[in-house]
């Protein structure tokens, strides 16, 4: 609705609502076909997601299923005004988001298996045993989905457990809602006919850009993560200034400088953040088969639980683990003895790790909003009556936005170098160094893991000495 008050005062309201449906699931075999064209190439749809050799990966996405429901409601107000020389405009915005969904992240479950090679390098037994289709040589029909699965296990297998829904129950009232206010007054000041002043200030807060409730637990504290809740930050201002200049007919010089606060793009982010942090037993969270019994132990080479050696195949095959996936996944939800409802012990310190492919993030308590600070300046002259020339210098910053694809804070300092070394020295020279490469040395928080590896070699020669750094280590990590 837009209002004329007269000739220099005009008011401007808008109200809009959105809503967005978004729903992934795994295609059925039907719709695989269909797509394909080739009924061979759909084996494993909607299954477990296995690793094979070559590169080949089949099965379920660990992303997929998963849907989101956002309604946002938008309220915004900009009222113009113009008084002798001014041309004011000022205003708000109220935006109200609701968010929920779920987001069933590895629920049918990763692993991945050998490869032919290395199972006849490692274990010629057991590669005698393997279908001719996965052999060396073999020149007939590709192999089957049946005969892939007969590839032994390596590593283990993850898988989530755990009530998908987003955000989790815990505080569900308010961390679905979002609520973004913004308001701002700017002004175009024409001092002189041929020089004109355009400056402002915008102000805004948006409520959950990253979830308050959950405190950053003790555990967390050796990595330089700063502990306690993330505070609201209200101090989100935007000033602007920029001019421009016509020195005479021909020649114009213009220049602005202003900051930009941002609403990025951290939902999936600080969802993550919510169950890392919270009760253990909370929410989705991954877990491994390195816990659960082996069926097969005492047989020979077979381990204790279900984690295999990564360099030494043993008879275990995917087709074996997937059978045994149910009673593998009762197992993990029957003995999880935590159900959310103790704060005292977080799911970080059950998990020990936080993946940083950008799946899940623990931020610090000193998050703020980041921003971009915008600069330029430029200058335009009309050369001829069809021909003008103008340079400009642009700069944008980025602040507060951190490492790892922009989101999440280097916090282990791994990108910290203290010092450098000059490779192609050593005695004996390292095969494929170039004498006189410089090396950087990284200075992270938690010590460089090839420096336990130095050490390691040197254990038999100096065990004191081992001994005494591996307990420094330890103790150097200890919450």
């Amino acid at each position: 609705m837009t209002s004329v008050f007269g000739p220099k005062l005009v008011n401007d309201f808008r109200f809009s609502y959105s809503y967005f449906r978004n729903r992934l699931f795994p295609p059925t075999k039907e719709v695989c076909e269909g797509l394909a064209g080739d009924p061979r190439y759909c084996f494993g749809v909607g299954g477990t997601l296995i690793s094979l050799f070559g590169g080949l990966s089949i099965g379920n996405n660990a992303n997929v299923p998963q849907d989101r429901h956002p309604r946002t409601y938008q309220f915004t107000d900009n009222i113009s005004k113009t008084i002798g020389s001014h041309r004011m405009k000022f205003g708000g915005n109220l935006e109200h988001t609701f968010s929920a969904g779920s987001w069933s992240r590895n629920f049918a479950g990763t692993f991945a298996t050998f490869s032919p090679t290395t199972v006849a390098a490692a274990n010629p037994t057991l590669y005698a045993a393997l279908p001719a289709s996965l052999k060396a040589g073999y020149t007939g029909p590709v192999a089957t989905f049946a005969e892939l699965l007969q590839l032994p296990v390596t590593g283990s297998l993850t898988i989530g457990i755990g009530d998908p829904g987003s955000p989790v129950k815990q505080n569900f009232d308010s961390l679905a809602r979002t609520n973004m206010i913004r308001f701002y007054y700017q002004d175009g000041w024409q001092i002189k006919p041929r020089l004109t002043i355009n400056y402002g200030v915008g102000w805004s807060w948006e409520s959950n850009i990253v979830f308050h409730d959950n405190d950053r637990p003790q555990y967390l504290a050796p990595l330089g993560i700063k502990l306690g809740k993330i505070p609201q930050d209200f101090n989100n201002f935007d000033p602007a200034l920029g001019f421009a200049w016509a020195m005479n007919d021909k020649t114009v010089i213009r220049g602005s400088a202003s900051i930009h606060h941002t609403s990025s793009n951290r939902n999936y982010l600080r969802l993550q953040d919510h169950i890392l942090t919270g009760a253990a037993g909370i929410g989705l969270t991954s877990a491994s088969s390195a816990a659960v019994p082996n069926p097969k132990f005492g047989q020979a080479g077979q381990p204790a639980t279900l984690t295999f050696n990564a360099s030494t195949p043993v008879n275990y095959t995917a087709q074996e683990l997937i059978n045994y996936l149910p009673t593998l996944r009762t197992f993990l939800e029957a003995n999880s003895k935590y159900n959310g409802s103790d704060p005292s012990i977080r799911n970080i310190e059950l998990r020990k790790q936080a993946p940083t492919y950008l799946t899940e993030a623990i931020f610090d308590a000193d998050f703020r909003t980041p921003y971009t600070i915008h600069i330029n300046a430029g200058i335009q002259r009309q050369l001829t009556k069809t021909l003008s020339f103008s340079a400009d210098y642009v700069m944008r910053r980025g602040v507060k936005f951190g490492a790892n694809e922009g989101y999440m804070d280097d916090r282990n300092r791994w990108n910290r170098f203290s010092s450098y070394s000059i490779l192609g020295v050593e005695t004996p020279p390292i095969a494929g160094v170039t004498a006189g490469t410089a090396n950087p040395i990284r200075n992270p928080v938690l010590p460089f893991a090839p420096q336990l590896r130095q050490l390691t070699r040197k254990r038999n020669a100096q065990p004191e000495l081992f001994i005494t750094a591996v307990r420094a280590f330890f103790r150097a990590i200890k919450p």
